[in-house]
């Protein structure tokens, strides 16, 4: 415990010795001269053995060797450096193999799958387009309209014959109006296969092709009125319409009944 008590007084009387022993201040310290140890050359080269190691570089003998031409030769002989290596070509798995000059050639799956479906649309495309021409044209054929009797004679399935008999019944011509019955009987047999109409073609044509049909006496009464009216030279009045006019009128709802 002693002890302990003089180790403070210990410690600071020795930094204050410490203190006093430094032979210079800063000022002193800064103004001495400075000692300058020259370099030696010489001794260096003289400790290391070389007293100049470029020079030594220069000096040093250099070493040949004879080219021998025949050993070259042999090295480098079946060698090409020009010819380029060839890598293996890949196979492609979806390679159409047909034989050569053939329409495909070497196309590939895939190629051919959507060249064929080119085709294919392109058909369906035309196919519609011509079908719709063809739809138009007939469209345009059926609203084609007949301003006389010769013109409805020509288009007779597709003309509404209706018309033709309210002009004819308004001007009061009973003869047209018996004319127009027949034509709208035949276009019925014609629609129901009965007939072919021909614009060419007789009545006798006609009653020959109606002889098997079971209203073939009904239509042959019916030829012999037109015929009357149409082809003779005496005129037909309203009364004398009004009683043959039930005659076309009871055969065409026969024909719509049958």
């Amino acid at each position: 415990m002693k002890l302990q008590r003089y180790i403070p007084l210990f410690v600071f009387s020795w930094l204050g010795f410490a203190a006093l022993a430094q032979p210079d201040t800063q000022e002193e310290y800064l103004n001495r001269d400075i000692e300058v140890n020259r370099f030696d050359k010489e001794n260096w080269q003289q400790a290391t053995g070389v007293l100049d190691y470029q020079e030594a570089y220069f000096n040093e003998d250099i070493e040949t060797n004879d080219f021998d031409e025949e050993e070259w030769q042999e090295a480098i002989e079946g060698l090409d450096y020009n010819e380029k290596e060839e890598r293996p070509k890949q196979k492609n798995p979806w390679k159409f193999k047909t034989a050569s000059g053939s329409f495909f050639g070497n196309m590939s799956w895939m190629k051919i799958f959507w060249y064929m479906f080119g085709l294919i649309a392109l058909g369906v495309l035309l196919y519609f387009v011509i079908r719709y021409a063809a739809n138009l044209q007939a469209g345009q054929k059926k609203k084609k309209k007949a301003y006389t009797i010769e013109e409805a004679e020509e288009n007779l399935l597709e003309t509404d014959l209706q018309r033709f008999l309210k002009d004819a019944l308004a001007r009061g011509d009973y003869r047209m109006t018996v004319r127009v019955y027949y034509l709208e009987i035949l276009k019925q047999l014609s629609l129901n296969n009965r007939i072919k109409w021909q614009r060419d073609k007789t009545n006798s044509e006609y009653l020959r092709e109606m002889r098997k049909n079971n209203h073939f006496k009904d239509f042959r009464h019916i030829t012999r009125i037109f015929e009357r009216v149409w082809y003779g030279d005496t005129t037909i009045g309203k009364d004398i319409y009004q009683q043959i006019s039930p005659e076309f009128e009871n055969y065409l709802k026969l024909m719509v009944n049958d």
